[in-house]
């Protein structure tokens, strides 16, 4: 599995380098592993073992292109536009920020506009190395990031460098799009409309992405839950906590969320346990989630300051001027990175587990 590149660049709108961080004593300070994979891959893998007999339990079973018409939060049971109704021990809503299982989790609450969009595309990733305009910003394990006061571009490699990730970020009126999706098509044009005033190596490297591939992603975000679960039904991933993109850490926190689930509900547990290990779950789960989903708001704040400092670009050349320290020694600049430490270094498998064991053993002296 391809690991996180070991160096981050930063530059100014035009291009140039205000901080340079090593990641690799980030990496070991948090004592794991730290990954950029491809999420389509990832998602082919995990349906590959779910679907298969590896493991204990039987294998699940997918059911594709299912019209749900109403769930029952107590028997609990799905009934599908057919009439066709499922019933179990347990539903697991996992179905995304437009949930349609949080109408009946907690109702009203939805998901709400941030203002920001995002411009995505994959490239090869030699088409940087092979352009002496852009030559300098394709060395091996390298991070990079571009911005000016209410925008920015993000590059990193991953399938083992021969692939490429990019995001452009704009003010979300700019794309001209109103649909709330990830994979509205975007105009090429108006991406590099959105940069027009990025330095020539940026606006090179936006030249280069494939107008047929392109995509515009405007963000949402959305108040905490009063409650993850309602009677035999629970929240996960963006359906109970949607993250926006700054840390990089959505799909994350939705493998943490199964990953707690998994521990707190081991084969043979009895129905009649159920609704007390989902509330160990949120007890288990919220708080982390609503600190790092504070600090992904936080680090995706614009440069220029209009909704708060954030540790990058601009600002820290302002934070520089103002108190003469090194660039690599402003705090600002390297929160954000220290706070990924947090973030990876958490195994809540064994969290989930200690929290399980401690309310058995408690019960049990009861």
């Amino acid at each position: 599995m391809p690991r996180l590149p070991p160096k981050m660049d930063i530059y100014t709108s035009t291009g140039d380098l205000v901080y340079s961080r090593d990641l690799t004593g980030v990496i070991k300070t948090s004592g794991t592993e730290w990954n950029l994979v491809h999420r389509a891959k990832l998602h082919s893998e995990l349906t590959r073992i779910a679907t298969s007999g590896e493991g204990l339990g039987s294998p699940a079973k997918l059911f594709l292109d299912c019209k749900l018409a109403d769930l029952n939060v107590h028997e609990p049971s799905l009934k599908l536009a057919t009439g066709e109704i499922f019933r179990g021990d347990l539903i697991i809503g996992a179905d995304g920020i437009h949930s349609w299982t949080r109408s009946f989790v907690a109702p009203g609450h939805k998901p709400f506009p941030y203002g920001k969009g995002c411009f995505r595309w994959l490239g090869p990733y030699d088409e940087l190395a092979s352009d002496p305009e852009t030559e300098r910003y394709a060395g091996t394990g390298l991070l990079n990031e571009w911005a000016g006061s209410d925008r920015r571009v993000i590059y990193y490699p991953f399938c083992d460098h021969t692939m490429a990730n990019y995001a452009g970020f704009v003010p979300a009126h700019e794309a001209g799009t109103t649909t709330h999706s990830w994979d509205n098509a975007a105009s090429k044009e108006v991406l590099l409309k959105c940069f027009e005033s990025f330095g020539p190596s940026v606006r090179s490297i936006l030249s280069k992405a494939s107008a047929n591939k392109l995509k515009f992603w405007p963000l949402m975000d959305m108040h905490s839950l009063p409650t993850w679960t309602q009677g035999f039904v629970v929240l996960i991933g963006d359906a109970a906590h949607p993250f926006l993109p700054f840390m990089a850490q959505g799909g994350a926190m939705a493998i943490e969320d199964g990953a707690s689930l998994g521990a707190l509900l081991p084969l043979g547990t009895a129905k009649s346990d159920i609704l007390n290990r989902l509330s160990l779950y949120e007890e288990c789960r919220r708080g982390r989630v609503e600190h790092i989903q504070e600090f992904t708001r936080r680090n995706g704040r614009d440069p220029d300051g209009s909704r708060g400092p954030r540790p990058s670009c601009e600002s820290f050349q302002a934070k520089r001027a103002l108190t003469g320290q090194p660039l690599n020694q402003v705090r600002l600049a390297k929160e954000a990175m220290d706070f990924m430490a947090f973030c990876v270094q958490h195994d809540e498998w064994k969290h989930s587990s200690d929290v399980l064991r401690q309310s058995l053993a408690t019960t049990d002296r009861v």
